[in-house]
């Protein structure tokens, strides 16, 4: 998505996969891009009840703000 505004976004699409892969090709101000939360589910899954499927599962990154916020510190 380009030239977002920012806060909660959600995108519908149908697809099957084993990886979701954020691809962040421009930055978004002098600061870069931020990525705080990233949530992945399965719509109507459960009798109609989307599944989070990314939970618990391993995060990875290119790259680090510092050492202090590795992509795996997430929840």
């Amino acid at each position: 998505m380009n030239s977002s505004a920012g806060g909660q976004q959600d995108l519908s699409f149908s697809s099957t996969g084993r990886y979701l892969r954020v691809y962040a090709t421009a930055r978004a101000s002098a600061y870069g891009d931020s990525l705080y939360e990233f949530e992945v589910y399965a719509s109507g899954s459960t009798g109609g009840t989307a599944t989070l499927l990314s939970q618990g599962k391993t995060a990875t990154s290119s790259s680090t703000e510092n050492a202090s916020f590795p992509a795996s510190a997430g929840r």
